[in-house]
């Protein structure tokens, strides 16, 4: 069994299991009307609310990643938006690498992606820190990557720059156009190579 149809048994499981814990709950207080207004409180087009998630990916025995979630709504088309996510990625030998934290992100079931908004953190094991406005994961490629404005923080300077690409498990990370910065007390302005952007 592949992995994205052993997620998606895993998903409509916990769909009929948390559906049959909800419902049993509202049947128990519907009389009261407490379960009407639990009923009328999710959004429109939500069929499934959660509070607290912790999701985690193993590859032969070693984590992956774990993301964790305050919250996460997920319909029928499959797109989930959560909220205050926090991702930490794990290398090879499951020791940690990464870890990403953003204020939303939306979950797109078809291609495995997530893209993440407001106030995105990439904070990595050596010490660095990356900033930036959006940041897409994308599963298939095990890569993130962002067109926006980033700035790079280290104890040996910083450095701005507009697009970027990250591998965790490689722990490689590319600055892509516009590409400045303070390294020790010198302002840096890198210059790309012949036919890079």
């Amino acid at each position: 069994m592949n992995k994205r149809r052993l997620l998606a048994v895993l998903l409509v499981f916990l769909v009929i299991v948390v559906a049959g814990v909800t419902g049993r709950g509202l049947l128990l207080r519907w009389g009261t009307g407490e379960g009407r207004a639990l009923i009328e409180a999710l959004q429109p087009g939500v069929d499934v609310e959660l509070t607290e998630i912790r999701f985690s990916e193993t590859r032969q025995g070693v984590r992956k990643y774990l993301l964790a979630a305050a919250s996460a709504t997920y319909s029928a088309h499959g797109i989930s938006l959560m909220k205050r996510i926090e991702v930490t990625f794990f290398d090879a030998n499951g020791r940690e690498t990464m870890r990403l934290r953003a204020d939303e992100g939306d979950l797109s079931g078809d291609n495995q992606s997530v893209n993440l908004r407001g106030d995105v953190v990439l904070t990595g094991a050596q010490g660095f820190v990356l900033k930036t406005d959006h940041l897409t994961y994308s599963k298939a490629d095990d890569r993130l990557q962002t067109d926006a404005a980033v700035l790079l923080e280290s104890v040996q300077g910083v450095l701005r720059g507009r697009g970027l690409i990250v591998a965790p498990e490689q722990e490689r990370l590319q600055l892509l156009h516009d590409v400045s910065g303070e390294l020790g007390a010198r302002l840096v302005e890198f210059r790309p190579r012949h036919g890079q952007g």
